[in-house]
């Protein structure tokens, strides 16, 4: 059985909100484009089954959020959205230098052969 990666579907997510100008795995060397989402995902076995196969994977996912104004809009419609496919999380803010910066972090169990998601 595979492992359900999410990835994609958080790229996917966070580039349907038409806001974010930019969304990458990797802080850039210079930050020009703004509002900018940097996400980055761990996961954790949560379930194996005797065979040795991953049944339920814990996904955290982590969005840092940037930008030079206000980034309340834009927060709301990421938590909306990590919502919908079953994830809950929470922000803090956390400015830095002349950005603003707003940390996101959600977390689900990913059920690999139901398809289903659980809150932790």
């Amino acid at each position: 059985m595979d492992v359900i990666n999410i990835k994609p579907i958080i790229v996917g997510l966070l580039k349907e909100i038409p806001e974010i100008k930019k969304v990458a795995t990797e802080y850039p060397v210079i930050w020009t484009t703004f509002p900018a989402a940097i996400y980055r995902t761990t996961q954790t076995p949560y379930a194996i089954d005797a065979d040795k196969n991953e049944m339920q994977t814990l996904w955290t996912v982590t969005i840092d959020l940037y930008a030079e104004t206000s980034l309340t809009a834009i927060h709301s419609k990421v938590s909306e959205k990590m919502k919908s496919i079953g994830f809950i999380g929470n922000a803090v803010d956390s400015n830095n230098a002349s950005l603003i910066r707003v940390a996101r972090e959600f977390k689900a169990i990913v059920d690999n052969e139901e398809r289903r998601v659980y809150q932790p």
